[in-house]
């Protein structure tokens, strides 16, 4: 979650818990009208959070409408905001699996985020593209393995583990054994790139 989606939470829950607040204290006998500071405080929150709110939307129409706005209209991806960085790393990884795409390869990403890169080229690899527990439907630790070593003409993104990146719900141990069992061929951004 990020700052934005932090900040309009707090005042939201604020708002909220004070107006419950308000309810009990009336439901006891007690009218909270008299109080003026509570009501200018309720009443402040909510102007807090509307024009923060009009701010974000004034900002967003600022980078969206921008003659320098990175994404098309009919891409996917039009309307998000992300950072320079981002953008860079999506556009490197799709290139990369264009490209191996036409010399007849299958790139799958087995990584949480498959979906940056699968999405505008609007592909998907199944229960790959989020490598969840629940993903997987009936398949074991074991079925995803042996599938992906039987795999012909395929490449496989798994995102290195570092001190940034942990592996929340990801299989840990189809992940190692996948990362130990496939041939290690290079790195494009934060993948190690593999093929069984």
């Amino acid at each position: 979650m990020n700052a934005t989606h932090s900040f309009f939470a707090i005042y939201i829950s604020l708002i909220l818990l004070l107006y419950i607040v308000s309810i009990i204290l009336n439901k006891v006998g007690i009218n909270i009208a008299k109080y003026k500071l509570v009501t200018i405080l309720m009443i402040g929150l909510i102007l807090i959070d509307i024009f923060a709110n009009i701010y974000m939307i004034v900002v967003w129409c600022q980078i969206i409408f921008n003659k320098d706005y990175y994404y098309e209209y009919s891409e996917p991806f039009y309307g998000s905001v992300v950072s320079e960085e981002l953008y860079k790393n999506i556009e490197n990884v799709t290139n990369y699996i264009e490209e191996k795409e036409q010399e007849g390869k299958n790139v799958i990403v087995f990584s949480s985020k498959a979906a940056l890169y699968m999405v505008p080229l609007k592909e998907s690899n199944g229960c790959y593209d989020l490598p969840f527990y629940g993903n997987f439907g009936t398949l074991d630790d074991e079925d995803i393995i042996n599938d992906i070593r039987q795999r012909k003409n395929t490449i496989i993104l798994i995102e290195k583990k570092n001190d940034d990146y942990i592996r929340w719900q990801e299989p840990e141990k189809v992940m190692e054994i996948l990362e130990n069992d496939l041939i290690f061929i290079g790195k494009i951004e934060e993948f190690n790139i593999y093929i069984p």
